[in-house]
């Protein structure tokens, strides 16, 4: 572990923020766990998009656009 890592532990420890260089350890995983698992449903929603878009199924219109459209709808009822 670099001097960099293992200061930036020791000061986590020592602000009282975790109780131990292992609860900062486990906390960086945690974080790094849902930050992938985010990554990969983001990927699998592109999947998605892009198959759509191959298939045919997208909208020319932009964010602004729809929301629009989906307000007047609201309106609407």
């Amino acid at each position: 572990m670099n001097a960099k890592v293992k200061a930036y532990v020791e000061a986590k420890v020592r602000s009282g923020e975790y109780p131990s260089d292992e609860a900062v350890y486990k906390a960086a995983i945690e974080a790094l766990q849902r930050e992938e698992a985010a990554l990969e449903e983001l990927r699998r929603e592109i999947d998605v998009g892009i198959a759509d878009a191959d298939a045919g199924r997208f909208s020319e219109l932009n964010a602004i656009e729809i929301g629009e459209i989906a307000k007047r709808e609201m309106q609407k009822r």
